[in-house]
């Protein structure tokens, strides 16, 4: 009965000349869509794949380059090859029915190989609105009285994990476990994942020092807030004295390239007192990290959540929380470990605790675990770590910010005209590429709101529809019914390539999973299709995007660095609420004003057409 549905369904697209999208709920939490359903990703077909894959590479190559990869394409095809290695990929999704989804698998598995940096490369990162903390009687200018309130909420949901006392499939309970007690190693070739089991502390970064004390007590029973905070106060009070001492802690090394990190970290791990300490830091429940700094703009926020100076972070560990003196709160967090799609959905739950019950609390916590982390460090580690910082210098020297605000689209305005919030960002962010350097972008998009269990979507690309559609709109200055049509049109098609990937069914994880069987079986012997001029112009991200769901305005912000080292490479994170639409823009080694007015010219024009 569902394969005669959905047959029915595609003649009906078909006859009509529309692909339909179902509607996404809008008041309903991502994390609640996620939870309900139990949809499995398939993979799709190497024909079907391809053709997808050509329809989004037209746009991007010269004819010559295109002809040519559709002809090694073909070959591909119809040599065998492809089945073959689509057999055994068809094989290992049997094998591993507990991996729902293979696209986040497969994207893990690429991120874990990456030998470059984390911080800012990687790591994406998130600015909770403080208002959500105000609505449960915390003052959201308060940097303790936020940090303890999150901290216990983090502590509550990771006890109803641990208990089963939360009514999620074992996938679910997967995934959302990875926020806690886990953390990136750095290993030769191909980083690992580690989570301690029965860890109990909290890790907190302040003045350059580390500091540990139990969060949860050995009934698993998690502190009051009063004594939270007044732990933190410790902190505070602490960490002035020893600021002066001017003690290195290895922190600054997790900056590093992943193979050097690696070697320091083995050589760290030769000393009892530093592999402890390490310890404590990689296996803790949580990491906070309590900052000094006061965030009066949009660029203070960016540069202060996706790298600030490096030696108050630990940007191994799957999420940190920050905290700012002046309350502002979010997290940076490490995609392998917790991709975006789950990291919207613990920020949903942290803002709802009636959806989850509450840990018992203790009042009277007299805690002997209360301790400054120390490290034994030679001459030679102690260069490294300032080493280290004169590369992070010289690195987010180079990264220019910025943050763009439209009033245009909003919830309301998106629902009156009939177009999805993400589809209209990237069409303005596309526009703003495009009327800068007169070419179309290699785009790229990770979007927390997958509908499929396991989290992340796949790579949203550009296909030659949504091209085609949008070419219309530079034929004339002046608004035209064609140009409104070509608007519409390329929206619809976008929600049609995010529906898509959604499902799996993009370019990246199939192609990345084939690459993956072709690497195993013929002792790396690429064929031209995955090592030509044409893979490599798609898989150079000019635009890397991140939309967050903002269903109930837990977020002021989101956002992630350029994933391509050059001039015309940004990373864009976008945020909608009931007042508009805040982008957070970062980009190397050149001024960012220009896209930054790129863009408003790109939402006057679309916001001409629409009205």
């Amino acid at each position: 009965q569902m394969v005669i549905a959905s047959v029915v369904r595609c003649a009906r697209s078909a006859v009509s000349g529309l692909h339909k999208v179902p509607k996404t709920p809008w008041v309903v939490p991502c994390w609640q869509r996620a939870f309900s359903t139990n949809l499995i990703q398939e993979v799709p077909s190497t024909t079907d794949t391809f053709d997808f894959y050509l329809r989004c590479l037209s746009p991007l190559v010269t004819p010559s380059i295109y002809r040519q990869s559709s002809d090694e394409i073909a070959e591909f095809l119809s040599s065998g090859e492809a089945d073959k290695l689509q057999k055994r990929l068809e094989l290992w999704r049997k094998e591993h029915p507990e991996i729902r989804n293979y696209a986040s698998h497969f994207r893990k598995m690429q991120l874990l190989h990456r030998r470059k940096r984390t911080v800012i490369n990687q790591n994406a990162y998130v600015v909770m609105n403080p208002e959500r903390v105000r609505s449960f009687g915390v003052d959201p200018t308060n940097q303790v009285q936020v940090a303890a309130w999150y901290l216990q909420r983090l502590a509550s949901i990771h006890l109803a994990l641990k208990k089963g006392q939360l009514d999620l499939a074992n996938i679910e309970t997967l995934y959302f476990n990875r926020f806690f007690s886990t953390c990136r190693i750095p290993s030769p070739v191909v980083d690992s994942i580690q989570q301690i089991e029965g860890a109990r502390n909290v890790v907190v970064l302040r003045n350059n020092q580390i500091y540990s004390f139990n969060l949860i007590d050995e009934q698993d029973q998690v502190m009051s807030i009063p004594v939270i905070e007044g732990f933190l106060e410790r902190v505070l009070k602490a960490s002035l004295e020893h600021h002066a001492l001017l003690e290195d802690t290895p922190s600054m090394l997790t900056t590093k390239d992943r193979d050097f990190w690696y070697n320091d970290r083995k050589e760290l791990m030769q000393n009892p007192a530093n592999a402890e300490s390490l310890h404590k830091v990689e296996g803790s429940v949580v990491t906070l990290c309590l900052e000094d700094s006061l965030l009066k703009t949009a660029g203070d926020q960016m540069t202060e959540f996706i790298h600030t100076y490096g030696d108050n972070r630990w940007f191994d560990k799957s999420i940190q929380l920050i905290v700012c003196s002046d309350g502002v709160a979010g997290f940076n967090y490490e995609a392998a470990c917790c991709d975006d799609y789950w990291t919207a959905g613990m920020v949903a739950a942290l803002h709802q605790p009636d959806n989850y019950p509450t840990a018992p609390e203790v009042t009277n916590f007299a805690d002997p675990a209360f301790e400054l982390l120390s490290w034994d460090m030679d001459k030679a580690m102690r260069r490294e770590i300032t080493r280290a910082q004169v590369d992070l210098d010289a690195l987010t020297s180079r990264l220019s910010v910025a943050s763009f605000h439209t009033h245009l689209i909003t919830p309301a305005f998106c629902q009156q005209h009939g177009v999805a919030p993400r589809s209209l960002i990237h069409l303005l962010q596309t526009l703003a590429y495009r009327m800068q350097y007169r070419k179309w972008p290699s785009h790229y998009s990770s979007t927390p709101t997958s509908h499929y269990q396991g989290g992340r979507s796949d790579g949203i690309r550009l296909s030659s529809e949504v091209v085609d559609a949008l070419e219309v709109i530079f034929e004339k200055e002046s608004a035209t019914d064609a140009q409104r049509e070509g608007l519409r049109e390329a929206t619809r098609r976008m929600e049609v390539d995010f529906h898509r990937g959604e499902r799996g069914r993009g370019v990246d994880s199939h192609l990345l999973a084939l690459r993956a069987m072709v690497l195993e079986d013929n002792n790396g012997q690429l064929p031209l299709v995955f090592k030509n001029r044409a893979f490599h112009r798609i898989n150079t991200t000019d635009m890397h995007t991140l939309w967050w769901n903002n269903d109930h305005e837990d977020v002021l912000a989101c956002g992630v660095g350029p994933r391509t080292d050059g001039w015309s490479g940004y990373g864009l994170g976008a945020v909608v609420s009931a007042d508009g639409c805040r982008m957070d823009v970062t980009k190397y080694d050149a001024s960012i004003d220009a896209y930054m007015h790129n863009l408003q010219r790109s939402a006057d024009l679309i916001e001409a057409l629409l009205k």
